[in-house]
């Protein structure tokens, strides 16, 4: 069985639309799992669950965001091309 969480967001004094108030509900809880992923809180693989998607629903949603699958720095770029290149020098044993 899993958790529900409910989330209140009283707005005064306006009555909204019900199609509206689903695409209020709907953006919520993809910004706000986009950005548990973003800040590596949470998984891809649940991050899809989350918002009820397949994991390659949920890369193109990542993809549209302009949001990486993968957080790659700069350093960790730099030891891979070392490694690389160290690899496809001759007599390096590979």
């Amino acid at each position: 069985m899993g958790t529900t969480l409910n989330f209140v967001w009283e707005i005064a004094d306006t009555s909204l639309d019900p199609a509206l108030e689903a695409e209020l509900l709907a953006a919520a809880k993809q910004e706000t799992a986009l950005r548990l992923f973003r800040d590596g809180r949470i998984s891809g693989g649940l991050a899809a669950r989350l918002l009820g998607l397949t994991r390659l629903e949920f890369l193109d949603l990542l993809r549209r965001h302009g949001a990486p699958f993968v957080a790659y720095t700069d350093e960790e770029l730099e030891r891979d091309l070392r490694d690389l290149s160290r690899s496809a020098r001759p007599g390096s044993g590979s």
